[in-house]
């Protein structure tokens, strides 16, 4: 072999090797020494609780995909099986329950309709013909066949009865805090003339008014607790001292029950035994909530910062739904004055108060809601309300 041949015989050795050798690098890299990438890096979650609350327990699952797992289908729950529900997507007024509790109430705030909605927002149906422009409120009678409704028309607030779903009867102009006596068969509203407040009880149909008593709480609001008495609550202010008066329809007397308070405002259990009351110091800071007699006396105090407006007792008085804000809103907010003027946005909670022991305990805890405007279901399984923010109906299950 000459040298030629001999040099050519090791140039081809030495690339067969280095191609071997590179071979054997790539095999090494694709079966034997490949680690896992490293996980791309990301917002972590984002993760909370609420203080004074029971946290939850339940181990954390792996995550889809993992080792011993499949990712699992997503999969959206039936309205049936939902606990919290929203109802409408548009705002409402007045929301209740019709007489059987089978189906909410409520005006369309756009418009002004009538309309109804299964717990489930399965079915919406409009029930009256009549529409009303400028709809302010509705007061429902405790059987629901009725309600007090009220608009405004140009500068003069006016109302009528709307009974059924297409009768209607004219109320008096200008008139104030209309509500309906336990029994269901009485109407009472305020009207105020030349600084002069009187008190008007009508029939259920709003015929036959007569005054009953007359005063000069022009600002009151009034509420039917008892077959016999009617409470009057002055405007709340924190800026200003605040009472309550009970008139007795057998004795025709007008008693001072709470107050001079600063902040106050009152909610009665349904049998005028109680009442949950809240109240400030003369600058309307530091609210406090309360329990107390129908005399006035403290019962209790609750360790919330929240309204008796954003409260609800049930049917039977033995408890108390309240919505209570996640975070403290500032010490300097002026209560309820902040609160009444839409300038405060809350993200609320629910609780439940046992009204005998004090005893406090979380309901509900998810989303971003501003809740008011709370009712339930006589037997309690169903709680509902108003989202302040946007105005839609919401449920949530209580009891399955």
């Amino acid at each position: 072999m000459n040298d030629l041949d001999r040099k050519k015989s090791v140039i081809y050795v030495s690339l067969g090797g280095v191609s071997l050798l590179i071979g054997a690098y790539v095999v090494w890299r694709m079966f034997i020494g490949g680690g896992t990438p490293a996980a791309p890096t990301g917002q972590l979650p984002i993760t909370g609780s609420v203080p004074g609350f029971p946290q939850d327990q339940t181990p954390t699952p792996p995550a889809p995909g993992s080792a011993g797992t499949s990712t699992p289908p997503i999969a959206t729950l039936p309205p049936e099986a939902q606990k919290l529900l929203r109802l409408t997507d548009y705002s409402v007024i007045g929301p209740s329950l019709n007489k059987d509790e089978t189906r909410a109430l409520f005006y369309k705030k756009e418009g002004g309709g009538l309309y109804a909605v299964d717990f489930d927002a399965k079915n919406t149906e409009k029930l009256s013909p009549i529409t009303v422009v400028g709809l302010l409120d509705a007061i429902w009678a405790p059987a629901g066949d009725r309600s007090a409704v009220q608009y405004l028309d140009r500068d003069t607030v006016k109302s009528f009865l709307h009974i059924g779903t297409s009768s209607v009867a004219v109320l008096p102009p200008d008139i104030r805090s209309p509500t309906w006596s336990p029994d269901r068969k009485s109407l009472a509203y305020l009207i105020t003339r030349d600084g002069i407040t009187n008190l008007i009880i009508a029939d259920a149909a709003g015929k036959n008014p007569r005054t009953v008593l007359s005063n000069q709480l022009r600002d009151a609001s009034i509420a039917w607790i008892t077959p016999d008495k009617i409470s009057f609550t002055t405007a709340p202010s924190g800026r200003a001292e605040g009472f309550v008066f009970v008139y007795s329809r057998v004795s025709g007397s007008l008693t001072q029950v709470l107050g001079p308070r600063f902040g106050l405002t009152a909610r009665w259990s349904p049998d005028g035994s109680k009442i949950l009351a809240s109240f400030t110091n003369r600058t309307g800071n530091d609210l406090r909530l309360a329990l107390l007699d129908p005399t006035g006396k403290e019962l209790q105090r609750l360790p919330l910062v929240t309204l008796p407006d954003k409260c609800a007792w049930s049917a039977d008085g033995k408890d108390i739904y309240c919505a209570v804000p996640r975070i403290a809103p500032s010490p300097d907010t002026t209560w309820p004055d902040d609160y009444l003027a839409g300038e405060l946005a809350l993200s609320d909670r629910i609780v439940e108060i046992n009204p005998v022991t004090g005893d406090i305990s979380p309901i509900l805890d998810e989303g971003t809601l501003s809740i008011s405007n709370l009712f339930t279901t006589k037997d309690k399984s169903i709680l509902f309300f108003v989202n302040r923010t946007d105005g839609t109906l919401w449920r949530y299950k209580l009891k399955e």
